[in-house]
Formats: structure tokens, C-alpha cells, sequence
């Protein structure tokens, strides 16, 4: 039985074993991106039809987002993805079926992961070997940010990359561009999670309330971003969302984002078959 007849099985296991709604899960997958119709995805769910890779990673994501979302406890079942990096592109880990179990669950949303240096080399390093840094934008790269900001209503959106001292925008609208340094940045603190990190109000943030940005232009006053990981599930990027007011941010939008950051997870690592 080859990966993908195993990811199928147990994702219609699921779907029957917790009487799922297959239309909820339909609608959530189309909205992540799915481009199976209704017809194909129900076969898919009877085991009598394929999807390729990326449809499959999608249905997975459908689902476990009806299992409860990242908040499961550790030990709920889920879905499996096609890969460990996969996994961890929307939020939720790894599990025996997609790789090795993340050690820890449950961290307070600050909770920073130190890095030692060997973890911060092996970082950089795929960061470079990705070809990120030098590649061209591509449509959906240039799409995505446009898509984020619009969602949200906010100031602006972009897909950053950090390398071992700068935050390199890598594609942006209504937001700083250009090269800055690295620990300057907000991006550099959630590289530092393996979840969303929201900043309500950038005025009462011990650390950024005093930065250029946010004292002066363009102001910025709500930051949100979620991680964006390379091969091997490092954390080399974000997505993430500025604004020039202070906002709240709810369960669902922490939601939305993760989910259009596992869109730029999977438009970096390129086709899917």
C-alpha cells in the first residue's frame, strides 16, 4: 500500500468514525485553496477516487480542521499529511503518520524556542539552499499578500524570509519593503514560535513600542504573522499582517491566517503531483 493510498485511508476513516459533515469539509478546503470538485472529493472520501498530492494536503487540512484545529489535545486523532513539513506549514504539527511527533504542546503564545547555534546554522542553510532569496516572484507569491490584506482589512501583507542578520521581503503590498535588520523586526520573533504571533497593540509591546516603525512611519500598530518553514521544517519566513490601528484578533482569524500561510508554504516548495 503506497503513502498516498495510507493518507487517503485514514482521512475517510476519520470523516466516517467521527460523523463528520462532508459539505462543511467541502466548503473549508475550497476555501483553503481546493480545486476538486464536490463530486471528486466525495469519491475520494468513498476510496473510489485519487487526488494528487496537494488536493490530498488540503482534504487533510479540511478535516482537521473539523477534529477540533491545532487546540486538539495531544493524542487526538487526525488526518495525516504528505510530509512532516506539510504538516507543520498549517499549524499542526506531525504525527507517526507524517513524521516525528513534535516534543511539546500547549506552549503560551509567547513561549519563544531558542535556537542553539548548530539549529541556526541548519535554519540558514535552508533558507539558502531553497533558492528563495534569489528566485523571481511568482504569480502566486505575488498574489497571496494581496489576498491576506484584503481578507483582514488591514494596512498591508507580505511573505518575508530571514536570513542570519536581515528580513528580506519577499513579496509585499502596503507594507515596508527592501532588506532590514533582522532583529529590528517582528518577523524575527515569530520565527521563534511554532504558532501565530499577535500583537494586539504595538504601543504596549515592551519590545517594539519604542522602534522606528511603530513611533514613527508607517506607524504600525497591530502585527500579526504565522511562520513559514523550509525543507527539513525549519522556520526560514512569515506571512504576516500590519496595521495602523490597534485590532483584536480572534480564534477564526488566527484561523484564516495559518491557513493562507500553509497556501505560501505550499506555493514555495513548488508543484505538487
Amino acid at each position: 500500500m503506497s503513502d498516498a493510498d495510507v493518507q487517503q485511508g485514514v482521512t475517510a476513516d476519520l470523516v466516517l468514525q467521527h460523523h463528520l459533515d462532508v459539505r462543511r469539509i467541502y466548503a473549508v478546503y475550497r476555501e483553503t485553496g481546493g480545486m476538486s470538485t464536490e463530486s471528486e472529493v466525495l469519491r475520494y472520501l468513498a476510496g473510489s477516487a485519487t487526488l494528487p498530492q496537494l488536493q490530498r494536503d488540503l482534504m487533510a487540512h479540511a478535516v482537521n480542521e473539523q477534529l477540533g484545529g491545532p487546540s486538539a489535545g495531544a493524542g487526538t486523532s487526525r488526518a495525516p499529511y504528505s510530509s512532516a513539513s506539510v504538516a507543520m506549514a498549517g499549524g499542526y504539527g506531525v504525527s507517526e503518520l507524517d513524521g516525528e511527533r513534535l516534543a511539546e504542546h500547549g506552549r503560551p503564545p509567547d513561549h519563544l524556542i531558542p535556537l542553539t547555534q548548530e539549529a541556526e546554522e541548519a535554519r540558514v542553510e535552508s533558507l539558502y539552499t531553497s533558492g528563495l532569496l534569489d528566485a523571481p516572484v511568482s504569480g502566486n507569491l505575488e498574489r497571496l499578500p494581496r489576498m491576506t490584506r484584503d481578507h483582514f482589512g488591514v494596512m498591508g501583507a507580505a511573505i518575508t524570509l530571514i536570513t542570519e542578520d536581515q528580513l528580506v521581503t519577499k513579496s509585499s503590498v502596503g507594507t515596508l519593503e527592501g532588506a532590514m535588520p533582522r532583529g529590528e523586526t517582528f518577523c524575527h520573533r515569530t520565527i521563534g514560535l511554532d504558532r501565530t504571533l499577535v500583537i494586539s497593540d504595538t504601543l504596549h509591546d515592551p519590545v517594539f513600542r519604542d522602534r522606528i516603525f511603530v513611533t514613527g512611519p508607517p506607524f504600525i500598530r497591530f502585527y500579526a504573522g504565522h511562520p513559514v518553514h523550509g525543507r527539513g521544517g525549519m522556520r526560514i519566513g512569515a506571512l504576516c499582517i500590519i496595521d495602523d490601528a490597534p485590532r483584536s484578533f480572534s480564534p477564526a482569524d488566527e484561523h484564516k491566517l495559518r491557513t493562507l500561510a500553509a497556501l505560501v508554504q505550499l506555493e514555495i516548495w513548488g508543484p505538487h503531483t
